[in-house]
């Protein structure tokens, strides 16, 4: 466990990868655009990024349709901050 308690986060080749220090673990991901590189070869990168760590994971990539909310504002729902300019997948919370 990293003694770090902030969440850190580094570029790689296509994207950028987090480090979420937690109290049992630390959750991690890696963030990157299709159109720079394969599934296969963020995996690997991904993996590499990791080191040892990240020799037996795992990792599940998560398509995302990337966008924004056409209309700020419906009836009595309205989008403040981040929320009015995009939509974060609840994937991302492992929910």
């Amino acid at each position: 466990m990293s003694a770090i308690s902030a969440t850190t986060s580094t570029a790689l080749e296509a994207g950028w990868s987090w480090n979420v220090p937690l109290q049992s673990r630390c959750g991690t991901g890696y963030v990157f655009s299709s159109a720079f590189q394969s599934d296969d070869e963020a995996i690997a990168e991904f993996r590499a990024h990791l080191g040892a760590a990240g020799q037996g994971a795992d990792p599940r990539v998560i398509p995302m349709k990337i966008g924004r909310a056409r209309h700020g504002w419906i009836k009595n729902c309205l989008g403040v901050g981040l929320s009015a300019g995009f939509i974060e997948p609840l994937e991302s919370t492992s929910i």
